[in-house]
């Protein structure tokens, strides 16, 4: 499908372009280099080889989502969404974020979903959350998508405070949060993580409010590449914030 996408790439050149003068790269972004192939003789073609190419193209563009799907569960969506946000983006267009967004979608069109096409390799975006309160609202937003897609909705929070912290750390030094601050919005976001309920344990959880949504939540631990301890602050709140709320979800 790929060939296919630059073959006639290709045949949309200048008929009288010659050989030597014909421009074999393209755009290049992250670590992809696009080339061109020059492939001659498309005028003469008769209307039923160029109908039966055009027909190629387009059988090309039907399966290209079925690589997308078999990629990976949630690659269609992932990449409908970029797409959405790269068309209708009313910010600053030449922006660090807009062009993080830019070459994700990139990558994410090339490798036909979110692993690279040789490594396997996650892509790794270059647009984040700047606030706490951003990168949280991220990660519920995501959790919910995948609750609404999962019956039961089986989801973990991962290692919480290791990537909270980074957050909040640039916080503070920026002198846009206060700990209490902090503290509060983490008790929201460990109070709305309580209510999934519906999603996790299903009559269970509805006819008795008890039961376990799988939201196992880790804290603490060491860092893997140094072994080092990996408590920080955001570790101890989210233990302020299970105590004092006596949460049951999530599992700690």
């Amino acid at each position: 499908m790929m060939t296919a996408s630059l073959f006639l790439g290709a045949l949309a050149a200048p008929a009288n372009e010659s050989q030597d003068d014909f421009r074999y790269t393209d755009e290049k972004f992250a670590d992809i280099q696009m080339l061109r192939y020059c492939v001659k003789g498309f005028d003469q073609l008769t209307l039923r080889q160029k109908t039966f190419v055009y027909y190629l193209q387009e059988a090309s563009l039907a399966g290209r989502d079925i690589l997308f799907d078999q990629n990976g569960r949630y690659n269609l969506r992932i990449r409908k969404m970029l797409e959405t946000v790269y068309t209708t983006y009313k910010g600053d267009r030449n922006s660090a974020f807009f062009a993080g967004v830019t070459e994700y979608l990139k990558r994410v069109w090339f490798s036909s979903g979110i692993h690279h096409h040789y490594g396997c390799e996650k892509f790794q975006p270059a647009f984040t959350a700047e606030q706490l309160r951003e990168a949280l609202q991220q990660v519920m937003l995501y959790n919910v998508f995948l609750k609404a897609d999962n019956d039961p909705g089986v989801t973990s929070l991962g290692r919480f405070d290791q990537y909270a912290w980074p957050y909040l750390k640039k916080d503070l030094e920026e002198g846009t949060m206060t700990m209490e601050f902090a503290q509060e919005i983490i008790d929201m976001f460990f109070l709305k993580a309580n209510c999934f309920y519906r999603g996790g344990q299903g009559r269970l959880g509805q006819t008795t409010g008890i039961g376990n949504t799988y939201q196992h939540t880790t804290i603490g631990g060491v860092i893997p590449a140094t072994g080092e301890d990996a408590c920080n602050p955001v570790t101890y709140m989210v233990l302020e914030t299970v105590g004092r709320l006596l949460l049951h979800d999530p599992t700690i």
